[in-house]
């Protein structure tokens, strides 16, 4: 089971949070956005309930290319009631999580990642259950 979607770079991503990692389907975000790593996101809600209880991998790719993953766990009672998603490294949950327990925030992403999404590059993002 899978799905991908494309996140877009915007010359303010920082990417130094140390907690979580963030998509929006804003398409700006300020300097104070430091947990943003994408913007103008193109996720369907529906396709993100199906990974509900499982453990998921996530990619991002660059013309076809894998530039940088990570792995985290959806718990079953996630909301996503906003217009953004959540990947965080702990536990808590609200209605933004979609992940928890990431192995990866905004600022553990490869820095090639991140200079690529500062440069306002369109991204694919997959996510896909791990067994």
């Amino acid at each position: 089971m899978e799905t991908s979607f494309f996140i877009y770079g915007h010359k303010n991503i920082l990417a130094t949070h140390k907690s979580t990692l963030e998509f929006t389907t804003d398409d700006s975000v300020t300097l104070s956005g430091d947990c943003i790593v994408g913007v103008s996101s193109k996720y369907k809600l529906l396709e993100l309930f199906k990974f509900r209880d499982s453990k998921v991998h996530v990619s991002f790719l660059f013309d076809d290319k894998v530039v940088d993953t990570f792995d985290a766990y959806v718990p079953s009672n996630i909301t996503l009631e906003s217009d953004c998603i959540i990947f965080r490294k702990s536990t808590f949950i609200d209605c933004r999580t979609f992940a928890i327990l990431s192995s990866k925030a905004a600022k553990d992403l490869d820095r090639t990642l991140v200079t690529l999404l500062r440069n306002g590059n369109k991204i694919k993002v997959l996510i896909s259950k791990k067994d």
